[in-house]
């Protein structure tokens, strides 16, 4: 399993020349296999684009210094700390869609209710 906090520790050492470039590919290759099924969603993104970024300066997309520079904003912007909590996402509709929408965005004094009033005008 790929820590977020361990990849970003990796990604600084790498930047400030503690380990090699090389170094630093071969422990992400190692670490960051299957990181689909066994790591969180924030270390899944930082290895992705890490990975997208390795791919392009292989491919000569990206100088060396392009990518350092890619990768520090990538350290700068993502968060030092990850909290590790549950946050649940949900979303619901007051609107009615068995109602043909336009009925009730065509009334006349709907700028004088909420939407909710608005459905169950005639």
């Amino acid at each position: 399993m790929l820590a977020y906090g361990q990849l970003r520790d990796q990604i600084i050492q790498m930047l400030s020349d503690k380990i090699s470039l090389d170094d630093f590919e071969d422990w992400f290759v190692q670490n960051s296999w299957n990181v689909h099924q066994d790591s969180n969603l924030l270390a899944q993104r930082l290895a992705y684009a890490v990975e997208l970024r390795l791919a392009e300066l292989s491919g000569d997309r990206l100088s060396r210094g392009e990518f350092e520079n890619e990768l520090r904003q990538m350290v700068n912007s993502y968060p030092v700390k990850q909290e590790e909590r549950n946050i649940i996402v949900s979303t619901s509709s007051s609107i009615d869609v068995t109602r043909p929408v336009l009925a009730w965005l065509l009334a006349a004094d709907t700028s004088r209710v909420t939407a909710s009033e608005s459905l169950t005008r005639h």
